[in-house]
């Protein structure tokens, strides 16, 4: 792990741009360069491709780049054809717009993410390989599927076993690589992502898996499944039933204790801040007594449940921890300057985090963010953390804590971590190049963890970084204990995610969302994830060092290419930016200081074996 000596991003807005959904409003060209960036290559947009449009599937919105692609190179015939290449040309063509208007196209079963499937296992071939067949070259198109079956055309012509054949068929049939390229679409993954019925009409603050195996949800919506729900509703799997008239109010937290369900938030337009539900009706209470009571999480802790919150008061503000003994809530260790966010219990105490950075209603005693709770007082944790903490989470006695990463220009901390028994927090080392960024806006930040099937996932409004290559997102990832890293699970559109839950064998995420993936939300999705993540086990070809970087990287090779041989850096549309040759089967510095700003990878062969190693340029 690293120290906060180094920040996550040391400052620096690094943004991806989300999966447009094909059933979303969007102008026509962001549609198109959804399909296949190469669109960027060209000045080929139809006139109309400002205008926004929408699709009812994935195959139309397919269909429609490869008739669009097939009408400019209709018009456009390269130079120096003969009459055979244009002959052979034009009826590849003719064959491409009947591909396109039967509209069967590969599915993408193995990637979490939009890839070029060449031919899929039910043997329907892309737009490529359908011309290839058609032309009598099954036999070549199988052995692109059978070797390098998820290559773009620029990997396949690198490829010293495909560069010739491929190049020979092409022109044969009158075909630039360039036009070849832009004509291969990328297929989204196969992993299904669930509406859970439309979901609701505004935001989702909180999640809760009850006793009965049943998803509640809850926030300041007034609609879930498209019916009258007031603030919060129960999830049976196939539909939204009602908990009594619902909740007057926003719930920012939901927990089950002594087989009451316990909303916590702002309700009756600021009368109350906690709502029991005993299984026939809600009643309202207050945690905290005073003005505008607001609570913000709740904790069970070896039976005895906290909540944290604030109120207003003659005095001012009032931050502090609660506890329930029978009816009554009280004050657990002394009050805070600052809001409350989490618990979590670590080391067997409970732990808080939140935007405090004193103890007491005024001040007075240090406490970064990061407190315990120590024979009834609270303690800074450790050594502190320097920036608000939003959430809290122990994985296998490491402690995690998840806050800002970026605001403006202030730089935050996003992941934390604190070792069994030590007391100085860290950064994860994220070993494998992996990071965090901006998605909306200047802001982001991690609020929320969910451990699901083994694994530890992390929500909150940010941009994903991938260890690998392609494995980018936004708003949700995983987080991969062996390396440190982080993984994108897909692709979300809106301001972020609120909370996450595990049912079922299914990934909930909840918060504001428009869509996840190629599918169209509101605010609630979930998904089996059955395309699964990557195995970071066996590491990459290479370690890459600064990461991110600033000017020069470092490329230290576990499996490199041979001296002479060439090595690339490509872009995350799956364009070569920069082009090297090895001198060293070991080792190899890049000047990487004319690049923008995102994700790439560097790409050689070994072995007649494709390589990468993924590395973030500030």
């Amino acid at each position: 792990m690293k120290t906060f000596g180094l920040l996550l991003l040391t400052g620096t807005s690094l943004s991806l741009s989300a999966q447009l959904a094909p059933q979303q409003d969007a102008p026509l060209s962001q549609h198109l360069l959804e399909v296949n960036a190469q669109w960027a290559e060209h000045d080929a947009f139809p006139s109309d491709a400002t205008a926004d449009t929408h699709f009812t599937n994935e195959a139309a919105r397919i269909a429609t780049h490869l008739r669009l692609v097939r009408e400019h190179l209709l018009a456009r015939t390269p130079e120096g054809l003969s009459a055979d290449q244009l002959d052979a040309r034009l009826k590849l063509l003719d064959d491409l717009g009947s591909y396109a208007d039967r509209g069967s196209f590969p599915q993408n079963h193995v990637l979490p993410y939009r890839n070029p499937v060449f031919i899929d296992p039910d043997h329907t071939a892309c737009a490529v390989g359908q011309l290839m067949i058609e032309s009598g070259n099954a036999a070549l198109a199988e052995r692109i599927s059978a070797e390098l079956n998820l290559g773009y055309v620029s990997e396949i012509l690198a490829d010293d076993r495909f560069q010739r054949p491929v190049a020979e068929w092409a022109n044969a049939h009158g075909f630039t690589a360039d036009e070849l390229a832009w004509i291969q679409p990328g297929y989204p993954p196969m992993t299904f992502w669930s509406d859970l019925d439309g979901g609701t009409d505004s935001t989702i603050h909180a999640l809760l898996v009850n006793g009965q195996g049943e998803l509640v949800v809850a926030g300041s919506f007034m609609t879930a499944g498209m019916q009258a729900h007031l603030g919060i509703a129960l999830w049976d799997g196939a539909q939204y039933a009602p908990l009594g008239n619902g909740l007057n109010g926003t719930t920012h937290a939901l927990i089950e204790h002594n087989g009451m369900l316990y909303a916590g938030g702002s309700y009756q337009n600021g009368q109350h801040d906690v709502a029991v539900w005993d299984g026939t009706g809600w009643t309202y209470g207050n945690a905290f007594p005073g003005l505008g009571p607001i609570i913000h999480a709740f904790h069970d802790m070896n039976g005895t449940l906290y909540a944290s919150g604030e109120s207003s008061g003659f005095a001012g503000v009032t931050y502090a921890v609660h506890e329930l003994q029978g009816a009554q809530w009280m004050p657990v260790g002394m009050p805070f300057n600052g809001s409350v966010r989490a618990f979590a219990e670590h080391d067997g105490r409970l732990v808080v985090g939140g935007l405090f950075n004193e103890l007491g209603q005024f001040g007075g005693t240090p406490c970064e963010h990061i407190a315990e709770l120590v024979n009834g007082d609270w303690q800074q944790l450790g050594t502190g953390i320097f920036d608000p903490v939003y959430a809290l989470h122990d994985r296998n006695g490491t402690l995690m804590a998840g806050g800002r990463i970026l605001e403006g220009t202030t730089a935050g901390f996003g992941l934390a971590m604190l070792e069994p028994g030590s007391t100085v927090w860290s950064l994860p080392q994220f070993s494998q190049g992996s990071a965090l960024g901006v998605a909306i806006d200047s802001s982001a930040y991690v609020n929320s963890f969910i451990e699901h099937n083994g694994d530890l996932y992390i929500g909150g409004s940010f941009s994903v970084y991938g260890a690998l290559w392609n494995t980018d997102g936004s708003h949700a990832a995983q987080f991969i204990d062996s390396t440190e890293d982080v993984i994108g699970v897909a692709w979300m559109a809106g301001e972020g995610v609120n909370a996450l839950a595990s049912l079922n064998g299914q990934l909930v995420v909840a918060g504001l969302l428009n869509s996840v993936n190629m599918t169209l939300t509101g605010n609630i999705a979930s998904s089996e994830l059955g395309a699964s993540v990557p195995d970071l086990g066996a590491g990459p070809g290479a370690r890459i060092s600064p990461v991110p970087a600033d000017r020069e990287i470092t490329v230290q090779f576990e499996d490199g290419p041979t001296p002479g041989q060439p090595v690339e850096v490509i872009d995350a549309t799956g364009k070569c930016v920069l082009q090297l040759t090895s001198s060293s089967s070991e080792r190899l510095s890049i000047d990487v200081s004319a690049l923008l700003p995102g994700g790439y990878h560097v790409q050689w062969q070994a072995d007649r074996l494709l390589r990468s190693a993924r590395f973030v340029k500030l």
